[in-house]
């Protein structure tokens, strides 16, 4: 708990400086949002339009579990995170 408290106090000391590293950090990630849209955008433009594209059959190499996972991780991430900003 001592540790838990002096981290607290640390960030409570901070002041108005604590919301402007907030404000800066809630920036970062919509120009992260944003930034991922546009290049979702520009991947289906430069494949011309929502056409799809002929795959490859899976075989299982060079995908790995994290790869595989990481949408849903992704989403429970989001999840996580807003549940705390509350």
């Amino acid at each position: 708990p001592d540790a838990f408290n002096l981290y607290a106090y640390k960030l409570f000391s901070l002041g108005g400086l604590l919301y402007i590293i907030e404000g800066i950090l809630a920036a970062i990630f919509v120009l992260h949002l944003g930034l991922a849209i546009k290049l979702n955008i520009e991947n289906v433009q430069a494949r011309g339009g929502s056409k799809r594209y002929a795959m490859k059959k899976n075989t299982g190499r060079g995908t790995t579990f994290m790869s595989q996972t990481m949408p849903w991780t992704g989403i429970i991430l989001l999840v996580f995170t807003i549940l705390h900003l509350k």
